[in-house]
């Protein structure tokens, strides 16, 4: 497998989406920058920390409200509340990945405890994972292409046919961001921690 790592100094921010969903609310409307805002006003979820689309009309948004972790939908016309069964209780859902409609992975945490969940088409499905929580950064990467997800934190693992593998990191190496062309070629980006008189 072709795995290429970039360390970088700083963390990214890819907030845009989160930024743009986090205002609430049901139907798109246009903005003078040809972006649309599609959450305003009341919104199943208060705040959204990762966004993952198949196509125009649909899309899975994670985060939280009130304390309890939220996966929304998109349909093309209007965000609401997932309602395929199956997810577990979580403090909050911090990162989402889609395949296809019927491959769907979204990862979350409840108290020092991670949940991996798959959705299948029909209902949403928990995953043993692996990795220590990251206290730092609770918004751990995720990214999937057909048949392997690539998940981020303190080494990079993937997960294929029921199975999990770990690539080790240098020492105190986080990855915070994944992008995976296909199974054997993805890109993984991330920091080093304690940074000593700036980043490294």
């Amino acid at each position: 497998m072709q795995i290429r790592h970039l360390v970088r100094g700083a963390a990214a921010s890819l907030a845009l989406a989160s930024t743009l969903l986090a205002a609430g609310g049901a139907t798109a409307a246009p903005t003078s920058s040809n972006w649309e805002i599609s959450l305003s006003g009341e919104s199943p979820a208060g705040s959204l920390r990762s966004v993952s689309a198949v196509d125009d009309d649909l899309a899975w948004a994670v985060g939280s409200k009130d304390g309890q972790g939220v996966i929304v939908r998109w349909d093309g016309t209007r965000w609401s509340k997932d309602p395929a069964p199956g997810l577990p209780d979580v403090w909050e859902w911090s990162s989402v990945t889609a395949v296809a409609a019927d491959d769907v992975w979204a990862y979350g945490t409840v108290r020092r405890d991670q949940r991996l969940v798959h959705f299948d088409g029909t209902r949403w499905t928990t995953v043993p994972t692996v990795g220590p929580v990251d206290d730092s950064f609770p918004e751990v990467p995720l990214d999937a292409v057909p048949g392997r997800l690539f998940k981020g934190g303190d080494a990079l693992y993937t997960y294929a046919d029921g199975a999990w593998q770990t690539f080790a990191l240098p020492e105190q190496v986080h990855i915070r961001d994944i992008d995976a062309l296909a199974a054997d070629d993805a890109y993984a980006t991330g920091m080093k921690y304690p940074v000593d008189g700036g980043t490294r």
